[in-house]
């Protein structure tokens, strides 16, 4: 064998090896698809736990604000309108709320207490039949999912106070765009 062949061989095995060597390098450094589902799912679960972090935290503040409200209301005669604006966005704000978690229905549960302590009763009827003596109409809407005449959305809350209707509940109500059978036979008499 030649000199000349001799060296070539070596300098292929040597650009060879180098080649191979820089392919593992590139197949280490580029993250497989299982690296970056295994990153996006930390990710979330880190956005999860701090929106459940935040969650707490407004939920222990609302309880804290509702606590000093009770005690303040005890020690001083609040004027009840004070009471019921309070109510208000408190009922606003429980209804954007999940129900089932436990913490929340504690809060909730505190709350209508001391409602009742000062004799308000809310009325809210989400989901119920539509009521024209305890509600009024803002909105009208169709979902199929609800049968007619059903409270889709509570706008505004309405409230008894001492047993007196003082303000009906502002609702959204379900009702259907396509007149009934009925109705277009009324129309066409």
């Amino acid at each position: 064998m030649s000199v000349f062949k001799h060296l070539k061989s070596i300098f292929r095995q040597a650009d060879h090896s180098s080649v191979s060597m820089e392919t593992e390098r590139e197949e280490n450094e580029i993250p497989t698809q299982l690296d970056r589902i295994e990153d996006s799912l930390r990710k979330l679960h880190k956005r999860e736990r701090r929106q459940g972090q935040t969650l707490d935290f407004m939920q222990e503040d609302l309880s804290f604000k509702l606590n000093k409200l009770l005690r303040f209301s005890v020690q001083n005669s609040t004027d009840i309108e004070a009471i019921l604006s309070f109510a208000h966005d408190f009922i606003l704000f429980g209804l954007s709320q999940a129900k089932n978690e436990n913490s929340w229905q504690s809060i909730w549960s505190s709350f209508l207490k001391m409602l009742d302590h000062f004799e308000i009763e809310p009325i809210i009827g989400l989901h119920q039949k539509f009521d024209d003596s305890l509600h009024q109409v803002c909105q009208v809407r169709w979902d199929p999912e609800h049968s007619e005449g059903i409270v889709l959305e509570v706008v505004q809350p309405g409230f008894y106070v001492s047993g007196q209707l003082h303000k009906t509940a502002v609702v959204v109500v379900n009702k259907n765009p396509q007149p009934t059978e009925s109705e277009t036979q009324q129309g066409c008499e």
